[in-house]
């Protein structure tokens, strides 16, 4: 036995100092990094691009090849194995990843000066970007990419049942009237029900009726300055009970099991778009990206785009996420991997993006053209490109994420609300849910700034500011908008008048730090 295990052990030792020997990083003479990224066919094409365009800008070896070598690392990409990495040392040089949170953890580096330097500062992106980032004034990484939801109607299935699709901007009225009609026209009576008016508010995408519909009536999940949750209003409560409404009265959303039972019926595997391409949903909550599936199909539908549905008198607004990339702090080469980031802001990577539909391009500039706008091609999606475009740059505001709590704690904790609301039998009353999704996310608050002396300062800060805030709301006085942490309340407190920026603002801030 002891044989076996010593000639285990040496085939073992071989097979190790040959995989050393020929691992390729040792035999690569120029520098290579790691792109720590998704699953996506695209990312070969994209890295190749880099590649080109290291030699298009001059970043070349004396005998004129790249003068750095970029990899993927696809198996990394998980956030709880980038955290562990990043904390050990052994993260991947170029990083898809939350700015947010990783930026908490001072695992990344601070590019401001590269990008001022290169030309991929955030004004080279879209402006609502900004606070995804940016911290204290200070960027740490560039789009890859950039989302914003809308709904996507097929024509073809709203004729079918002698109806037209909806307009580009509706309110919940409509919305209702319409949805209703559609199930009613579109089901067998007395059957059971097979055909809905859009996804499940309990799929991913439900998540943004919420956001957008409690900002619309001028609500935001945190007060301005981030400390504080302000979920306990009867705003966010009427959102709530209006999903669960459309959900189990109207039923114009499938319950959780009947969104399954599509699912499986139609051998998808739960996934939704192919539903919504197939007729059992008239609608669909989703972004530009899922063009890249589209284009699979032989006989693409076309498509109508629609801003979600707003209240009489709301205030129109839509989620802008990105998909960034940041340089890890640890890592041997930041000053080649800092040239990844300029490469995303490059006309090189932006016209990948236009071409492939893989999300918004980085740099709005890019998407300012007929390829863009109306890909010959493709036809059936001209009415999408352009709103978005456009919904982007005009209407777009960024999730209001606190420095206080991890955003993956608020967004768990929102879904428990409205798991609690929408579940059959109803566990709790949207107006009882929204108070404890508060009063959750202040505990957590809490407990998070209490295990940090920098962070219990940095919080005592920014609560005084929201007590002058509160002050100023009080008197009926325009607070300076450099006080609102708040990207929502910025953009809001600045159309609604409420607040002022500048000289005036600067004015306002001194004068109240002089009579503090």
């Amino acid at each position: 036995m002891k044989y076996i295990f010593l000639a285990s052990f040496l085939l073992l030792l071989g097979a190790g100092v040959v995989t050393t020997l020929t691992e390729p990083d040792l035999r690569s003479d120029v520098p290579v990094l790691y792109w720590v990224t998704d699953r996506n066919p695209a990312r070969i094409a994209q890295v190749a691009g880099f590649h080109d365009w290291l030699i298009e800008q001059g970043h070349v070896t004396d005998d004129g090849r790249p003068m750095l070598e970029l990899r993927l690392d696809t198996a990394s990409r998980d956030p709880s194995k980038q955290i562990v990495q990043s904390i050990a040392g052994v993260a991947g040089d170029i990083m898809d990843c939350d700015i947010g949170q990783m930026h908490a953890l001072g695992v990344l580096e601070d590019v401001t000066d590269d990008a001022a330097r290169l030309g991929f500062g955030v004004n080279q992106t879209y402006p609502a970007l900004e606070p995804a980032l940016t911290r204290e004034g200070r960027q740490y990484g560039f789009p890859c990419n950039v989302g914003i939801i809308s709904l996507w109607s097929n024509p073809a299935t709203f004729a079918a049942v002698g109806l037209e699709p909806p307009a580009r901007e509706w309110s919940v009225d409509d919305f209702e009237r319409l949805g209703r009609a559609y199930v009613t026209r579109a089901n067998e009576p007395g059957e059971r029900q097979t055909r809905f008016f859009i996804n499940s508010a309990l799929s991913w995408s439900g998540r943004q009726f919420v956001i957008t519909m409690h900002r619309a009536e001028g609500l935001s999940i945190f007060n301005e300055t981030l400390t504080a949750a302000t979920t306990d209003d009867p705003r966010y409560a009427w959102v709530l009970s209006k999903l669960r409404q459309w959900t189990h009265e109207d039923n114009i959303m499938p319950t959780a099991a009947e969104a399954s039972s599509l699912a499986v019926e139609s051998g998808y595997g739960g996934a939704e778009f192919p539903l919504f391409v197939d007729g059992r949903y008239a609608m669909i909550s989703t972004g530009r990206w899922a063009l890249i599936r589209m284009r699979e199909y032989a006989d693409p539908p076309d498509i109508r785009l629609s801003y979600f549905p707003l209240p009489d008198g709301g205030y129109g607004n839509d989620l802008i996420g990105t998909r960034a990339a940041a340089v890890y702090r640890g890592g041997r080469n930041k000053n080649l991997a800092v040239l990844f980031l300029a490469y995303l802001a490059s006309e090189s990577y932006n016209q990948q993006i236009v071409a492939d539909a893989d999300a918004l391009p980085p740099n709005p500039a890019y998407a300012e053209s007929e390829a863009f706008y109306r890909p010959d091609d493709w036809p059936n999606e001209w009415d999408v490109h352009g709103p978005t475009h456009r919904a982007a740059q005009e209407r777009a505001i960024a999730e209001s994420i606190s420095p206080f709590i991890a955003q993956a704690t608020v967004s768990r904790l929102a879904n428990d609300a409205l798991q609690e609301v929408m579940s059959d039998p109803q566990l709790s009353t949207p107006e009882e849910a929204a108070a404890t999704l508060q009063e959750e996310i202040n505990r957590q608050i809490a407990m998070t700034v209490r295990e940090s002396d920098a962070l219990q300062r940095r919080f005592d800060e920014a609560v005084a500011v929201q007590e002058k805030i509160d002050a100023y709301r009080e008197q009926g006085r325009p607070i300076p908008v450099e006080w609102i942490a708040n990207p929502f309340h910025r953009r809001y407190y600045l159309d609604k008048g409420w607040a002022t920026r500048g000289e005036a603002s600067r004015n306002s801030s001194l004068d109240e730090e002089g009579t503090s």
